[in-house]
């Protein structure tokens, strides 16, 4: 059912406006009220995003880019590095005035 899903969301992209994808499901046609991710009628995963390379509209779920094959970065990785710059900076400006031993714990936790 997935696989139905992300073929009427790749196949009918020129057709697809955002507006209408966060109110209507692609796959079943059925209204999507209150806005949620996933389709309660059906399933279908309703989030998109547009691919960097070429700017077509694909399924929020796939891992790269259908038309040109441009692969997609996971957003969780994103999150874990700008959880470490901001540690590091707040390490580096509290340097002074935390113990030593202080940061050797908190350089410890992302060490794991």
């Amino acid at each position: 059912m997935k696989a139905r899903c992300q073929k009427a969301i790749i196949h009918d992209r020129s057709s697809i406006k955002m507006k209408r994808l966060l109110s209507e499901c692609p796959a079943c046609k059925k209204p999507n009220n209150p806005p949620v991710a996933v389709c309660p009628h059906c399933g279908c995963y309703l989030s998109i995003r547009k691919c960097p390379a070429c700017h077509n509209v694909v399924s929020g779920v796939s891992r790269w880019c259908p038309t040109c094959g441009c692969a997609f970065r996971a957003r969780i990785v994103k999150r874990t590095v700008a959880m470490l710059f901001l540690a590091a900076v707040a390490a580096w400006i509290f340097r002074d005035y935390l113990p030593f031993d202080h940061l050797q714990r908190l350089a410890a936790l992302f060490r794991r």
